[in-house]
């Protein structure tokens, strides 16, 4: 189901139904991009996913850039990679992100997908954020 998923994104197929649903958009980057809103990620990583060059209030973490530029944002990420940076909060390599990064381990598949395709759907920001330093864990 995963594969099918990811090939309707790819494609760039809309999940529209019949006559009822003109003008809804139900592509999975559409859904990505509702979803992306009703979790709070454009708070840190701005609507454009472009990121933070100032800190989160408080700390030394840079809201990183998620938008598909090689450079200075995810596009050399696999969708892999940014599966486990959502739901586990893991960059590739496994290298920890801050804990200001929510961790979504239940988000479910389609979630995932969606919001993948939303951010794959972003045009690529050139905007390279600081390095993080992150807070200790308060155990």
């Amino acid at each position: 189901m995963r594969f099918v998923m990811m090939l309707i994104g790819a494609c760039g197929c809309s999940a529209s139904t019949g006559p009822g649903d003109a003008g809804i958009d139900a592509s999975p980057a559409a859904i990505g991009a509702q979803a992306f809103t009703r979790r709070g990620c454009p708070d840190c990583h701005q609507s454009s996913g472009s990121g933070q060059t100032s800190p989160l209030l408080g700390t030394q973490v840079y809201p990183a850039n998620i938008t598909h530029d090689v450079d200075t944002g995810i596009g050399s990420w696999k969708d892999e990679d940014v599966e486990r940076a959502i739901r586990q909060g893991f960059a590739p390599g496994f290298v920890p992100l801050c804990s200001q990064m929510a961790r979504y381990n239940k988000m479910s598949d389609d979630e995932v997908i969606a919001i993948i395709a939303f951010l794959k759907s972003l045009p690529p920001v050139h905007n390279a954020v600081p390095k993080s330093v992150c807070p200790p864990i308060k155990g």
